[in-house]
């Protein structure tokens, strides 16, 4: 911070470049005036150096109103920039006291709880986190102050009509100008990623408990490199297999399928339009040969492609080609 002498120095050149800029001007306008090549000034010495005082100053004010105007023309333009940048940002941001306490907010956050961007102020955070996600927020700043490290947490706001709301928070500590600290924080909106996490959660535990119910014998495979991700119990009494080994395995090299059944079944993944199911004879690990009825269909979950598998065993035509063999 500049001292006082260096704060007098300053404004006294700046008044020392005013005096001359105003001097300059005033000389240019008195050479453009008919006075000055017509005729002499008649006035006394005295009466004309102080009218030429008085040009000057006014000169100098002149100048003054015109810088003035300009430095208001910025300060306009920086606080529409600042209005555009910070408070219709997509995120909302939030500064906090030490204690937690909002210090500003801007006009997202304070949609995303339902008030006024000018009532935020003075009100603690954990007036708008969830009930049963207050210790996560507590965690979470902890964390914050032990690390002095930036932090991140997922939370659910609570709105003027209390509704929750999944929101981000990211945050990292600050020095304001009094050398207190401050938290700096953007709040991100996920809500409906979480909705759709959520979803397709609770629908991969339905799906899952209804593939391990199936009494067909069903494998799901990541199709971009062959691996087994998913059986059920009828694989494991289908093939011979146990679980762990089935799960090592892939479409490929699984000593069940022979080399074209592979590739069968990878190209009617990629087949475009209806599926029909095809039969076919398979290898159990300890009984041999025997037929089943195979279906391929692909799921795609989130920005994964994977492979549906199902297998139908047909003991009957098992049980015949056995009699036939017998006969001849």
């Amino acid at each position: 911070m500049a001292t006082k002498k260096e704060r007098q120095s300053s404004t006294s050149q700046y008044l020392d470049d005013l005096r001359q800029q105003a001097e300059k001007i005033d000389w240019e306008r008195i050479r453009k005036t008919p006075a000055f090549h017509e005729t002499e000034i008649k006035s006394p010495d005295v009466m004309w150096e102080l009218v030429r005082e008085l040009r000057i100053h006014q000169i100098e004010l002149e100048i003054q109103n015109e810088e003035l105007r300009r430095i208001q023309e910025e300060i306009e333009i920086s606080q529409a920039r600042y209005f555009d940048l910070y408070n219709l940002a997509p995120v909302g941001y939030l500064s906090l006291s030490e204690k937690g306490v909002i210090l500003e907010g801007n006009l997202t956050f304070a949609k995303l709880v339902g008030l006024e961007a000018g009532k935020l102020r003075k009100e603690r955070l954990t007036r708008f986190i969830h009930f049963n996600d207050q210790d996560i927020y507590y965690l979470w700043r902890k964390k914050l102050f032990e690390a002095r490290m930036p932090q991140a947490c997922e939370l659910r706001l609570i709105n003027k009509e209390s509704t929750a709301l999944w929101v981000r928070l990211e945050a990292n500590l600050a020095h304001d100008s009094d050398d207190g600290v401050v938290i700096r924080i953007t709040v991100s909106d996920i809500h409906n990623r979480k909705l759709i996490e959520n979803g397709l959660l609770e629908t991969g535990i339905r799906s899952l408990a209804i593939l391990k119910q199936a009494s067909e014998a069903i494998i799901v495979y990541d199709s971009s490199d062959g691996r087994i991700i998913e059986i059920n119990d009828s694989s494991v009494q289908m093939f011979g297999y146990s679980e762990e080994e089935l799960l090592l395995m892939t479409i490929y090299d699984a000593p069940f399928l022979s080399d074209e059944q592979s590739a069968s079944i990878v190209e009617q993944l990629n087949r475009q339009g209806q599926i029909f199911p095809s039969l076919g004879q398979y290898k159990h690990k300890n009984d041999g040969l025997f037929f089943a009825e195979q279906l391929v269909s692909p799921i795609h979950y989130a920005d994964f492609k994977l492979g549906f598998v199902s297998f139908r065993n047909r003991r009957d035509e098992s049980e015949t080609s056995q009699n036939q063999r017998t006969t001849d």
